[in-house]
């Protein structure tokens, strides 16, 4: 996390979006770095993503039911909603993290993006979609959400296209970056 908290700054980033960050044993403490806001569900279990907005960006986080894997940022000054998501690999539709997304509502200007874990045609050419994958296209279609990451651009060592940014901010861009 240190590393990649490093680069976004080195690389001018004003937002950085994490899943699965580390904690200490007791869960009480995660890494930090100074040109950040830290954000964080609120939950007492081990949360599974961290939103970082740049410190001279005005942000809050938007409370919700949503738990330890969905969390959800608005800058006022721009408008924006950005929603950091994970959804556990293995569970398909049976996991609380899926049943969390599909009843996500999208309002206004909005990113969301993280680790979906899921397969589909709309942005991976290749391999079979699993249970409840293909759910998490629709739903995106449903909120009116293009897929601005890179089509058929594996993400994950094993190949396939986890890592997601679902966008309805007219010129939104993903790039996935080799590091």
């Amino acid at each position: 996390m240190d590393a990649a908290l490093q680069l976004a700054r080195e690389a001018g980033a004003a937002v950085v979006l994490l899943q699965e960050p580390w904690w200490d044993n007791d869960l009480s403490h995660t890494k930090t770095h100074p040109a950040y806001h830290t954000f964080k569900p609120q939950t007492n279990k081990r949360i599974r993503v961290l939103t970082f907005i740049r410190r001279d960006i005005k942000g809050y986080a938007i409370e919700s039911p949503l738990g330890r894997d969905h969390l959800r940022v608005f800058l006022p000054d721009e408008g924006l909603t950005i929603i950091n998501v994970y959804r556990p690999p293995g569970k398909g539709s049976q996991s609380q993290s899926h049943t969390d997304l599909l009843a996500t509502c999208v309002r206004g200007r909005t990113i969301v993006a993280g680790d979906f874990n899921a397969i589909s045609p709309m942005w991976q050419s290749w391999g079979e979609p699993r249970t409840g994958d293909l759910a998490v296209s629709d739903w995106a279609e449903e909120q009116g959400l293009a897929v601005v990451s890179p089509y058929d651009q594996p993400t994950h060592d094993r190949g396939n296209v986890l890592d997601l940014v679902f966008s309805n901010v007219i010129g939104a861009e993903a790039h996935i970056k080799d590091h």
